[in-house]
């Protein structure tokens, strides 16, 4: 009778795995898909019919090919049923109507939630939920609590991470008396804020609580969710299969203290773990876990129990089967992967440590490390090297966290004094939590933006590793290998070549000086991550010396908070003109923290980054001058090669530089405020007398830059004109004053007399 079981879980085994693991390669496959014929959907569909006939006709070994033919035919043809991508920056005019499922969250355009879509006019944007963003004279007060339906008119806008809803102004929107659960879990975090009183500690457990239970996010400060993410310690704030383990553990045990039964607990525990996933907004991560957690349960209940690893493969494969762009989510790759890993990988290592509870907990943290650190580097840019130490350190806190969480919800509808005194308690675990992440946070390692192969091999490892079959241990390693790698590439020895390079961030400006035995990055872009990604993927690029903002302008200093805490430069240059500006006060306080020195920039100064030098020539220590025209402006020397820097420097600022007296003469101009009609005079122009002009547009711009005008008045100078967004991003510097323009043929160009 044992072998009989034997067999029947060995020839489940396989097949669900393959079926699963076809399922997440053909979502995959047609999502990055740059064209979809219509008949697509139609031979799919006939191939995964066919497959799964042909997997029942063979032989069970023989038709392992078949099952997971089967899981990439079928969900291939659900994607490609889902409209496609929207291009970046298209904007559609649409009707929607939808639940509003959070609170809502101020940004840079306006405030934002999630809306579970119910009906588009105009347009089609894919099943589940979308982004809905207000601007206008939005505020908290005027618009929609969670729970309640609303309708409007806005566009529907294409980006980077997907589809967003857009409405002008709030009176746009048409919005019913909230119901039904997301109304539940607003009112369940009011009477959080209540029982927390006007105690500031408590009022951010009470943040915390509904972050960890609610799935209620828009009250953590950005800080802490960056910290939480730089430690590998940012799935404890977003509920997801760890809380559904936590939860089912706790009550478990508890029920176990009371004497229950096996089945009585099973029995209990099945409408726990819903009504969680209910209460947690019930997002993809959660619908995992609660499905195979369900599944688990009636199977056992009803003697007949599942094998982990192909049921978890199987609810993965029917929740892309269902939403195919899930695996597009960083949040749903983590999920799956790290569960996945932990079911196929943890059981074996535990018994090679001696099979103790704290071998256990040394093999989860390990396991989770080596699976989810590579995608962590290629979604957030950073691979937290300490996250197992972190992980055992927090896990416990964790657990503990979510049932104390779990209570104060429960008791605040009864006592705000008692919900008062677990929030308490709650801070206190909190601030435990928020050290380790401090702790882990000051190791994190850049990893570089990625090429297609890379991902290719990425993605053929992981999916090797977790499957249940001999060389997956093999597959592990490359997995590693291929992570380990691309973390050390950026702090790899490499030839330097002196070069001004513009980053390729999608918006703002990112300057790049490298010389042979040195380099300063002048600004960082509007991008968080941006920046850290594209000097990682340079051969050393990681070492950069000094970093200088030349004003506080979002575009600019967007990716320095993250640089910093990453690449620890040895110093941050700051105009001293806007040494006050509440937008640099965050910055000088992180860079002190970390020991990098913090230097006012004023005219006069002489700076050097190895053999690249830099003359301070604007702005003054004191002045009324606009933001834009009080940028720094720097004149720096590169191999013998003179280049101007002048930031977002406009017409006014031209001119009073001018007026200055100050030598401008340079080989190469940063054409200022990205090539706008309101910079570039004649005048500053002839002053400059540049043989290059580079326009640091960004890739992405959010407006049509470089202007027509500003084009024509260089153009009319005689000057090379090399701008971003038209592809040109970097030039090499030759000994002799000769630049090298990387174009298909390279051309050479002497700059200097």
């Amino acid at each position: 009778m044992g072998s009989s079981r034997s067999s029947s879980v060995a020839s489940v085994s396989w097949p669900l795995s393959l079926w699963g693991a076809g399922a997440v390669v053909g979502a995959l496959s047609v999502l990055g898909a740059p064209y979809r014929p219509s008949w697509g959907f139609w031979l799919a569909g006939l191939g995964g019919a066919l497959a799964f006939a042909a997997a029942l006709a063979v032989p069970p070994r023989r038709g392992l090919l078949f099952w997971g033919l089967c899981g990439f035919c079928l969900v291939a043809a659900s994607a490609l049923r889902e409209p496609q991508r929207l291009p970046e920056r298209t904007r559609l005019p649409v009707r929607f109507a939808g639940t509003v499922r959070d609170g809502f969250r101020a940004g840079e355009t306006g405030w934002s939630t999630r809306l579970a879509l119910q009906r588009l006019e105009g347009a089609r944007a894919g099943r589940g939920e979308i982004t809905l963003t207000v601007g206008g004279s939005a505020n908290p007060t005027t618009l929609p609590p969670p729970g309640s339906r609303v309708e409007g008119a806005g566009e529907l806008v294409g980006g980077q991470a997907g589809p967003r809803l857009w409405v002008k102004s709030p009176l746009l929107l048409q919005a019913s008396p909230p119901g039904g659960v997301d109304h539940l879990r607003e009112r369940c975090r009011r009477k959080l804020v209540e029982g927390a009183g006007f105690s500031l500690p408590r009022q951010r457990a009470a943040a915390l609580a509904a972050a960890l239970v609610l799935g209620r996010r828009e009250g953590l400060g950005e800080g802490q969710v960056n910290s939480f993410r730089a430690s590998g310690l940012a799935h404890i704030l977003a509920v997801s299969g760890l809380h559904v383990g936590l939860l089912a553990g706790a009550f478990w045990y508890a029920l176990l203290v009371f004497g229950v039964s096996p089945r009585g607990r099973r029995l209990l525990l099945l409408p726990v773990v819903v009504l969680f996933a209910l209460l947690a907004g019930g997002n993809p991560p959660v619908r995992r876990a609660t499905t195979a957690t369900v599944l688990l349960l009636a199977a056992s209940s009803l003697g007949r129990p599942l094998e982990l690893l192909p049921t978890f493969w199987g609810v993965v494969g029917v929740l892309v089967l269902l939403e195919p762009g899930l695996v597009g989510e960083p949040g749903f790759q983590l999920s799956a992967a790290t569960a996945l890993g932990l079911v196929r990988w943890v059981g074996s290592w535990q018994a090679k440590l001696g099979g103790s509870r704290l071998a256990g907990a040394v093999a989860v943290a390990a396991v989770a490390q080596l699976v989810s650190s590579p995608l962590l580097g290629l979604h957030f840019a950073a691979v937290p090297p300490l996250a197992m130490a972190a992980n055992l350190l927090a896990v416990p806190l964790a657990a503990a966290m979510v049932v104390v969480s779990l209570g104060a919800v429960a008791l605040a509808w009864a006592s705000s004094a008692l919900a008062g005194q677990l929030l308490a308690l709650l801070a206190g675990l909190a601030a435990g939590l928020g050290w380790i992440a401090r702790w882990g946070e000051g190791w994190a390692l850049p990893f570089p933006r990625v090429g297609s192969l890379w991902q290719l091999a990425l993605v053929a490892a992981l999916l090797g590793s977790l499957l249940p079959w001999r060389r997956a241990s093999w597959a592990l390693g490359a997995t590693v290998a291929l992570g380990v790698g691309a973390t050390l590439f950026p702090w790899l020895p490499a030839p330097r070549q002196a070069s001004v390079a513009m980053l390729p961030v999608r918006q703002g400006m990112a300057l790049l000086f490298s010389g042979k035995h040195g380099g300063v990055l002048v600004d960082t872009g509007r991008g968080e991550r941006e920046a850290v990604q594209l000097l990682a993927a340079r051969p050393g690029g990681a070492r950069i010396a000094a970093v200088v903002l030349t004003h506080p302008d979002a575009d600019h200093i967007g990716g320095a908070a993250f640089l910093l805490a990453t690449l620890r430069p040895r110093a941050l240059y700051l105009p001293e003109l806007f040494w006050w500006r509440p937008e640099l006060l965050p910055l000088r306080w992180q860079a002190q923290k970390l020991g990098i020195g913090v230097l006012p920039l004023a005219a006069g100064q002489r700076l050097g980054f190895g053999d690249v030098s830099c003359e301070v020539l604007w702005p003054p220590k004191h002045g009324q001058l606009s933001e834009n025209d009080a940028s720094a402006v720097l004149r720096c020397t590169v191999s013998g090669v003179r280049v101007l820097v002048v930031g977002d420097l406009e017409r006014g600022g031209e001119e009073a530089l001018l007026a200055s007296g100050q030598a401008l003469a340079a080989a190469i101009l940063q054409v200022g405020h990205h090539g706008s009609r309101t910079s570039s005079s004649e005048r500053f122009l002839a002053a400059v007398a540049p043989r290059v002009a580079l326009i640091p547009t960004g890739t992405a711009p959010r407006f049509p830059f470089p202007h027509p005008e500003a084009l024509s008045r260089l153009r009319r100078q005689r000057v090379l004109i090399l701008a971003q967004n038209a592809g040109m991003e970097e030039l090499g510097i030759l000994p002799g004053g000769v630049v090298r323009i990387a174009t298909t043929s390279p051309v050479m160009l002497r700059v200097t007399p």
